[in-house]
């Protein structure tokens, strides 16, 4: 079994809790994966199949208490995630705020076993009649001081040591007409409740759940790079709203409207040859043409990594050399896809291009 055979199959293994044989790691191997889990943000999906018993993994000592280590840590985390999230439900229920929390959490909590995934921040989207009053009430009752973070999407603050990101907008798209499509379907989505650790959360209907992940995904990949993280969080969404009902429809329809269902059924084949994600639970039908693209995703997100950390020569995002070699990957990537979402991609190209290259020039 390759290397990479091994870590797909030790995370597939945790994602769906199933058991394996392995065997004896020795030390060179146990790093190698261990630095290509980091890169691509699933540790402790890995170290979860490496620490069960039943699959028989062998370590060396040292790297056996590291593991422990991560796995304890991760956990401690994910706790300190939970606690945050628990104090922003209650404060904004209790204050009558309408808002919904997005990723993270609400997935992680979806996971087989909990704390599988690694703990972030805590995104969540307040209406925008409300949007004001809850910015006041988070800097009276809590004391904190915001970042603009994304200038067009959200407001970004800490609280006892968690990450909060406070949206007035879900997705920005390039095109004009599909951010109206957007924020059309945004307006109509109907708000869920999800039970985790004794509270009840605030997330979005089941359709617009795994089209706002989706579409999350999507420009992540096109724009920096993502993770098998991102992957796993696809996955586990389509597994979960498989078995607790989901209107397959409505998220065609939406996907139809929004110009991304080549591209939702393309990244559906990464999860189902990649991650041993069931074909029957994936939402829509994926044929011949779609795997096809499944060998090209998966060279781009190992070669980029988590967020394109791992791809980028300029740590630092700004500078003329930091525009040069974004604009040369994005370039690259658009030419790749473009078949996946040309309406989304075409307005890149025309909209989003120029002026990356002008405010580089600037520099």
């Amino acid at each position: 079994m390759s290397q990479r055979e091994l870590f797909l199959r030790l995370i597939q293994v945790s994602l769906w809790n199933q058991h394996s044989h392995f065997g004896p790691l020795d030390n060179v191997r146990y790093r190698a994966l261990m630095q290509m889990a980091d890169q691509q943000a699933v540790r402790g999906l890995v170290s979860n199949s490496i620490l069960d018993e039943t699959n028989a993994v062998i370590l060396e000592r040292d790297n056996a208490l590291e593991t422990l280590r991560f796995d304890h840590e991760n956990k401690q985390l994910n706790s300190k995630i939970d606690a945050g999230l628990s104090a922003l439900v209650d404060l904004l229920d209790f204050h009558q705020i309408r808002f919904v929390v997005v990723k993270g959490q609400t997935i992680e909590c979806l996971y087989p076993i909990r704390h599988l995934r690694i703990g972030g921040d805590i995104d969540f989207y307040v209406m925008p009649e409300d949007f004001e009053r809850a910015k006041t009430l988070l800097q009276q009752e809590w004391n904190v001081k915001y970042d603009e973070g994304d200038a067009n999407k959200h407001l970004e603050f800490i609280h006892n040591h968690v990450i909060f990101e406070m949206h007035y907008l879900l997705l920005h798209f390039a095109s004009n007409r599909v951010q109206k499509e957007f924020d059309t379907i945004v307006k109509c989505t109907k708000i869920v409740r999800r039970k985790m650790n004794g509270i009840s959360v605030p997330v979005l209907a089941p359709e617009f759940e795994i089209l706002y992940t989706f579409l999350h995904l999507y420009h992540h990949f096109l724009e920096v790079g993502i993770g098998i993280r991102h992957l796993c969080d696809m996955a586990v969404l389509c597994h979960y709203h498989f078995s607790n009902g989901l209107d397959k429809h409505l998220l065609k329809s939406h996907l139809d409207k929004l110009g991304f269902t080549k591209a939702f059924s393309a990244f559906g084949a990464v999860c189902i040859q990649t991650l041993r994600l069931q074909e029957n639970e994936f939402p829509i039908p994926v044929d011949a043409n779609d795997y096809r693209f499944v060998e090209p995703i998966m060279a781009e997100i190992f070669l980029r990594g988590n967020m394109g950390v791992y791809f980028r020569k300029y740590a630092v995002r700004s500078g003329f050399a930091y525009f040069c070699e974004s604009l040369y990957s994005k370039i690259h990537l658009y030419r790749l896809f473009y078949s996946l979402a040309p309406k989304e991609t075409r307005a890149l190209i025309w909209r989003e291009i120029p002026t990356k290259i002008l405010r580089a020039l600037k520099l």
